[in-house]
């Protein structure tokens, strides 16, 4: 039971540490680094580069997708 509640634990703490990131911006582009095992997954991307872009008055076009894998990415134009 204690074993149980350990890997409990750990799969919180580790589902906690893989968030969605921006890895760089420019005005015209985005990429965001993250896990991608769920379409909710790829809506987090996305939310995050059409805030980016909307800093800029533009908004997010997916260019790249980088897979379903736990470090994936997403390549996305601003555009207008």
């Amino acid at each position: 039971m204690k074993r149980l509640l350990l890997l409990a634990a750990l799969l919180g703490l580790v589902g906690c540490a893989t968030q969605h990131t921006i890895s760089s911006a420019t005005p015209r582009s985005v990429e965001v680094v993250g896990p991608a095992f769920t379409s909710a997954d790829n809506q987090k991307a996305f939310s995050l580069a059409e805030l980016e872009c909307q800093k800029h008055a533009r908004h997010a076009a997916l260019v790249r997708d980088g897979g379903s894998k736990p470090n994936a990415f997403w390549t996305f134009n601003c555009v207008q």
